[in-house]
């Protein structure tokens, strides 16, 4: 896997371990990235349309000013058949920790799992999987979900 994380915009907090999964948009223009020894199923139907008001009805008024489009995927995409695991997550936290500004413990970045063993910004980040924990699934923001992702594409 490579090195290089590209930065996202900031996004609320989610459960992403399917999210984390996802790849898409161009995969018909070009080759389909590595598998990265994940079970990948592809999703196809481009163009189907979004969720009505009688399927998701707390999208549409009264309780948005304006209908929140969503299940139109406009390209065919592969998402993970299993959840991505906390040995599997750990690899990215320590490939990204280099760039990494925040709290060395933030859950939101290292998942539940993970800890930093040392706090002081001086030092080289050095991380640590709580015992027993390898194969938990991984829990992370939308935003290093989407840094991971980019991670595996890029």
């Amino acid at each position: 896997m490579r090195q290089h994380v590209r930065r996202w915009a900031s996004a609320p907090r989610v459960g992403a371990v399917g999210a984390a999964m996802v790849f898409g948009g161009a995969m018909g223009l070009r080759a389909a990235p590595p598998d990265y020894d994940f079970d990948w199923v592809t999703v196809g139907a481009p163009g189907n349309r979004s969720a009505n008001e009688q399927e998701a009805p707390l999208l549409y008024p009264p309780y948005e000013q304006q209908p929140i489009l969503v299940g139109a995927v406009p390209y065919t995409y592969r998402i993970s058949k299993t959840e991505l695991t906390v040995k599997q997550w750990y690899e990215f936290v320590q490939a990204y920790a280099p760039y990494y500004t925040g709290s060395r413990n933030s859950s939101a970045f290292t998942s539940l799992w993970i800890y930093a063993n040392d706090q002081n910004p001086d030092h080289p980040p050095d991380f640590r999987i709580v015992s027993g924990a390898e194969n938990h699934p991984a829990d992370m923001s939308w935003r290093f979900a989407a840094r991971y992702c980019n991670w595996l594409e890029n």
